[in-house]
């Protein structure tokens, strides 16, 4: 088993545990397909997330620089919105899991949705921009759309994460609770 495949199951285990915060038992919640999967989507989401802020990270590094040509921009944010619109599939994948899959990952897509909404808002300003300003890019709205895509998708990743902490902490925290019989009152 991969490290990477160990993190996704471990976090998915932690969402199961986190659909039976309120009950008290001595055994984990069952994990399922769905929670498998939206954790694997979830992470697909905060992967893309992170593409996007280090291509925007890179035009605006690119900026300091006056002798890149526009192309050079363009081409770092074709690819961010090519990320986001990957977002947006992943995003409706996980609308369809939503009934089955568990709270946290649901307080996940919710906060993603009108997120990714927002990247996709600020990359079609920058490329706008961009389009309109092609001789001096940095005297238009250019910089403030960058900076927008680059907090938001910033933003995206950090909720994912956190999220995925919090289900793993609780999933630890059940585990523990179970291994001291303090689930059955002892």
């Amino acid at each position: 088993m991969t490290l990477q495949r160990f993190t996704f199951t471990l976090v998915t285990l932690a969402a199961s545990a986190v659909l039976h915060a309120g009950a008290r038992s001595t055994t984990l919640p069952v994990e399922t397909d769905a929670n498998r999967t939206a954790s694997r989507l979830l992470q697909t989401l905060a992967d893309h997330a992170v593409h996007v802020r280090d291509n925007i990270g890179s035009v605006v590094e690119m900026s300091a620089v006056p002798s890149f040509h526009w192309q050079t921009y363009a081409i770092r944010l074709n690819l961010a919105a090519t990320d986001i619109n990957a977002m947006g599939r992943t995003l409706a994948q996980l609308e369809l899991l939503r009934d089955k899959v568990q709270p946290w990952q649901r307080v996940a897509i919710d906060e993603a949705t009108p997120l990714a909404r927002l990247m996709a808002k600020s990359a079609s300003d920058a490329i706008s921009a961009l389009g309109d300003n092609k001789v001096i890019p940095w005297r238009s709205p250019l910089p403030s759309a960058l900076q927008s895509l680059y907090k938001e998708s910033d933003q995206m990743r950090t909720v994912i994460h956190k999220l995925e902490k919090y289900a793993k902490v609780h999933s630890e925290d059940r585990q523990l609770e179970n291994e001291l019989n303090l689930a059955s009152g002892s």
